[in-house]
């Protein structure tokens, strides 16, 4: 028996096959691990190394990490991570509030703008507005094929014993 999944209704076709073969699950958590690991090696490997956000130190880019697949009452759920504060205000954008800045071994703050030499006692408090640089969700439907790809094999494998 071979088994084919297509981007549909996969909720539906889970539970059809999960009412024949307990291991279904286990294999769906399989594929979608399989899956995860390649989703983060397109992430780091594409949209944070230049594609999107250029890399300063490289730390969003190592801490990206596949969420592995659990089975939870009859679901299975995976992600991908990052423990990094920053990683969301890239993906999504956002508005730093930065409070003033004052000097603390000088008398005056000196700094270059635009070619033009300042100093200056303090620099006041300021909004910056982030726009959005979304690596994380373009690469989920850059990757679709290779999910639902990953996924049809843990489930033929499953199929065939």
């Amino acid at each position: 028996m071979k088994i084919t999944i297509t981007s549909g209704d996969i909720q539906k076709e889970i539970e059809f096959f999960g009412r024949f073969k307990a291991g279904i699950l286990p294999a769906l958590a399989k594929g979608i691990n399989t899956y995860l690991i390649r989703l983060r090696d397109y992430i780091v490997s594409q949209k944070l190394s230049g594609q999107v956000l250029k890399v300063q130190t490289g730390t969003l880019r190592s801490s990206i990490m596949p969420i592995l697949a659990t089975i939870i009452g009859g679901r299975v759920q995976g992600g991908i991570g990052t423990n990094v504060i920053y990683a969301r205000i890239h993906e999504f954008g956002g508005v730093i509030n930065r409070s003033a800045i004052f000097p603390k071994n000088a008398e005056a703050l000196h700094f270059f703008i635009g070619g033009k030499e300042i100093f200056a006692k303090r620099v006041g408090p300021a909004q910056i507005n982030m726009p959005a640089r979304p690596y994380a969700l373009p690469s989920l439907r850059e990757t679709e094929d290779i999910m639902i790809t990953s996924i049809q094999n843990a489930l033929n494998k499953e199929a065939e014993k």
